[in-house]
């Protein structure tokens, strides 16, 4: 014996079964996720910053229209990586001090994959400048920090910053 279809969905009219004691306990009747989903998008309308146009967002942070209006606003405007620079160019920074592409710890010789580690650690008012950063691969950089070796100070760098 198959459920009884008793209920019709708000938004594509598809019949379907949904418990009694639901049928009253909810208003508003969607046969799935999907039309759920559409439902809830139906009212949420927002002006688009750049023209004007009035649009439905998909996500509550939405402020353009679309992908050409929110690559049309103003530098300033964009996310610039909270500040930081990126580890590239870093790492080009020390390309300029004359340093050979290797892990900065003398006995290594890694070059594949290098961690940028602040010598004056950001806890501490460290930032990522040219003269408080080494490159190392990412052994060394997590022995200097599980272990609180402190390789750069006794002198095992390569490269002296």
């Amino acid at each position: 014996m198959g459920r009884t279809v008793n209920t019709k969905c708000k938004i594509c009219g598809k019949f379907f079964y949904k418990r009694p004691s639901h049928k009253e306990k909810y208003s508003d009747h969607h046969c799935s996720l999907k039309c759920r989903a559409k439902d809830q998008i139906k009212d949420k309308k927002r002006t688009c910053k750049k023209c004007g146009e009035i649009f439905e967002y998909k996500r509550t942070e939405q402020q353009f229209c679309s992908v050409r209006c929110a690559a049309s606003r103003p530098r300033k405007e964009r996310k610039n990586n909270n500040g930081k620079n990126r580890p590239q160019t870093l790492l080009n920074l020390l390309k300029e001090d004359g340093w050979n592409g290797k892990c900065m710890v003398n006995t290594c010789n890694y070059e594949l994959l290098l961690d940028i580690h602040r010598i004056i650690h950001g806890k501490d008012g460290g930032q990522y400048t040219r003269n408080n950063i080494v490159a190392i691969c990412p052994n060394h950089h997590a022995e200097i920090h599980r272990l609180n070796k402190k390789l750069i100070y006794k002198g095992e760098l390569s490269y002296k910053v």
